[in-house]
């Protein structure tokens, strides 16, 4: 069962499974870490500041220069407030597949970034349906 969880200092929404935690994680700007009960991904949600790329070019280029072990991208497309960039990584320290997502979107007049990068293509992709699921509060 999905719920819809407030991130409160984001003025937005997330829906994640019934039991799913939230952890605020601010520091220079507004935050979340939000993951289910069982632990088997967690979604990082946070306000845009100037360290982020401004545009879809810009994460498009830079993302493969700060990854370690950057393979490529699975999904790359720029949507109507933002982007989904979806891509794999080899983990430089065990050789271990990684998969991440970087997804922006504008909700509220407010520029969010929605994140994280996981063990396995399953749990990325849970991350992204949460990531996709952002909306105003």
């Amino acid at each position: 069962m999905t719920t819809v969880l407030a991130l409160e200092l984001l003025r937005a929404t997330i829906a994640m499974p019934a039991g799913s935690k939230v952890v605020d994680t601010s520091a220079d700007a507004a935050s979340y870490s939000v993951s289910p009960a069982d632990g088997s991904y967690t979604v990082m949600v946070a306000a845009v500041t100037p360290a982020h790329p401004p545009t879809y070019t810009a994460a498009t280029t830079q993302l493969p220069k700060l990854t370690p072990g950057f393979q490529g991208f699975s999904r790359n497309e720029q949507t109507a407030d933002g982007w989904v960039l979806e891509f794999e990584a080899v983990s430089l320290a065990t050789k271990a597949p990684l998969y991440g997502v970087v997804v922006r979107r504008t909700i509220g007049g407010t520029a969010l970034e929605c994140s994280r990068t996981e063990r396995s293509a399953a749990a990325r992709d849970q991350v992204t349906r949460a990531c996709l699921s952002l909306a105003a509060r």
